[in-house]
């Protein structure tokens, strides 16, 4: 027998497609079993471009032969594409993560510049979320990546995209790299980014989306384009974020939708950039969740400074810190997140549900109301992923995930019914607190002890004071 014909397996991808993987030294090539059909034409033609060539009909006559006679390994799986495969994940760049009882075996073109990795753990989650402490906005949009993977164990068919919206210069970019620096390259110092340019999603929409099933996608350059775009362009960009980015169409054949959420940064919120002379469904609002800064906000995307620092220095320490240690994060979370499913699919499937039911219950949000209940669970999936991440220490156990998905929630809100300056829509908290005392539902609080059970859960159900509860963040 030789060389050659002892590299004959036959594979099943998870949609149940078909392959030979046929070797010969080091070369390995795939051959949909249907191109055997015939004269397997197709097929020889494929493994001549890959450099396998049949020296004679002989050597064609034996492939034939040994090919028709090769059954399936039930024990491999084949990805034909990247994320969640049977039980394990494949990142772009062939990285595989199994814990289940089927082997993962790689089939489709590998992205070698998406594994880079740079520095150390521990000194990535010092310097980096360590540091954003009380800060919300950047910390739910550090918390983002890492709700990406729980779409398929929750809400597969639901993609989303957030967007930072406000005026240059006030750190949404920062904000991006810092979430970037979750899986890869936070800018291009530290090599090829991971952030992708709209221009290059809508230039090629399926290879950047197969690029990102199960994954985040970051996209910057929304106003370059934008700002300059005419209305076939806007048009086609429209397509792209409806029909590819949330709807997940990628490609043709068996291949599920691409799961993904979204991180974008712009300076007007894209559905009022695109929506100029563009018609589109007013659904997307509930899948496209602008985060407004608004001007009055004195240091743009952080709430405090450190003592001597400017909203300048701050974020180029925070990139800086990045930019030396990056790639890290996310395969580990990953890992964990696959090891726990692995385990007990179901037991993480209700770990997320319950955090993401906590959330929509401490936002004040009932469950009658479809469409808010969807943002409110939009939001939440991204706390649930927050707190998977510290508990497998992925980010610092005492990082407030909790607090930093309400405030940006409350931000969505409030832009929602009013698209104006967030801070002129919410009447001071004393008035607030005067209105509930004036109820007749409420007992007012003593002012020498604890406010009554009445008075604290009508405040707590409000929204005007949170405590913690056993297990959870506080606020």
């Amino acid at each position: 027998m030789s060389k050659f014909e002892e590299n004959v397996v036959r594979l099943t991808s998870e949609e149940g497609d078909q392959f030979f993987r046929i070797g010969r030294d080091r070369t390995v090539v795939l051959v949909p079993c249907v191109e055997f059909d015939g004269n397997a034409a197709a097929a020889f033609k494929r493994l001549a471009g890959r450099g396998i060539i049949m020296p004679d009909k002989a050597a064609k006559q034996s492939l034939i032969a040994r090919v028709a006679n090769c059954t399936s390994n039930p024990t491999i799986t084949l990805a034909t594409r990247c994320g969640w495969v049977s039980d394990g994940f494949v990142f772009p760049s062939g990285k595989t993560m199994c814990f289940g009882a089927k082997q993962v075996e790689v089939g489709f073109d590998l992205v070698r510049t998406s594994d880079k990795v740079m520095g150390k753990g521990k000194t990535w989650r010092e310097s980096v979320p360590g540091n954003l402490r009380g800060q919300h906005v950047p910390i739910f949009a550090l918390c983002i990546p890492f709700a990406a993977p729980l779409l398929a164990l929750v809400d597969p068919n639901r993609n989303l995209l957030f967007e930072l919206v406000g005026k240059p210069g006030i750190g949404k970019s920062t904000a991006q790299q810092l979430a970037a620096a979750n899986i890869g390259p936070p800018t291009r110092q530290a090599g090829t980014p991971y952030i992708v340019s709209l221009s290059h999603l809508v230039a090629d929409p399926v290879a950047v989306m197969e690029r990102h099933r199960d994954l985040p996608l970051i996209v910057d350059d929304v106003c370059e384009y934008l700002g300059t775009a005419g209305k076939p362009q806007r048009t086609k960009a429209l397509q792209t974020i409806s029909q590819h980015l949330l709807a997940g169409n990628a490609r043709n054949g068996n291949a599920p939708p691409v799961r993904t959420i979204a991180l974008v940064s712009s300076s007007r919120p894209i559905l009022t950039s695109l929506g100029e002379g563009v018609q589109y469904d007013a659904n997307l609002s509930e899948k496209v969740l602008t985060i407004p800064l608004a001007e009055d906000r004195p240091h743009g995307i952080f709430d405090k400074l450190p003592e001597g620092m400017t909203g300048h220095s701050f974020a180029n320490q925070l990139v800086d810190a990045a930019q030396v240690n990056f790639g890290l994060a996310m395969p580990r979370y990953v890992k964990a997140l696959v090891k726990a499913s692995a385990k007990d699919r179901e037991k993480v499937i209700e770990q997320i549900n319950r955090h993401i039911a906590q959330f929509r219950k401490r936002a004040g949000v009932g469950t009658n109301n479809g469409a808010e209940v969807r943002v409110a669970d939009a939001f939440g999936l991204v706390y649930a992923a927050g707190r998977l991440a510290k508990d497998y220490e992925v980010l610092p156990s005492d990082l407030n995930c909790l607090a930093a998905a309400l405030a940006c929630y409350r931000l969505n809100r409030a832009h929602h019914r009013h698209p104006s300056p967030f801070a002129k829509q919410l009447p001071p908290i004393g008035d607030r607190i005067r209105a509930l005392l004036d109820d007749d539902a409420t007992l007012r609080a003593s002012p020498k002890g604890k406010p009554s059970a009445r008075a604290a859960h009508a405040i707590a159900e409000a929204n005007v004071i949170r405590g913690s509860c056993k297990g959870e963040d506080e606020l």
